[in-house]
């Protein structure tokens, strides 16, 4: 989750509408970041996607004026797709999306 704390324990991400789609072309060992639109108290932004850790790892995540901010490692070549949805709180049904597909050389 990104934007407040989450629960290690809160129910996955099932449900996540289509939304704009990015492409990361990078390296093994660089890192870049993903933005997020900041939106109203009560939503929140969750990974919805499995991260293959062999591709990728997140290091870091913050509030950055409007947006959100998280930071992935590329460690390993290949491709990840991320998906992020939009919930409020900890519901499993996103109002609305983010899809990020990562190429790793």
């Amino acid at each position: 989750m990104v934007g407040t704390s989450a629960r290690a324990d809160a129910p996955p991400v099932t449900h996540v509408p289509q939304g704009r789609l990015a492409t990361v072309v990078t390296t093994k060992g660089e890192l870049f970041a993903i933005a997020l639109p900041r939106r109203r108290a009560g939503l929140v932004w969750r990974l919805a996607s499995r991260l293959d850790p062999q591709v990728l790892r997140e290091r870091a995540e913050a509030d950055a004026g409007r947006q959100v901010v998280v930071i992935y490692e590329a460690v390993g070549s290949g491709v990840a797709a991320l998906s992020y949805g939009l919930t409020r709180g900890e519901r499993q049904k996103a109002v609305e999306g983010r899809q990020f597909l990562v190429v790793v050389l």
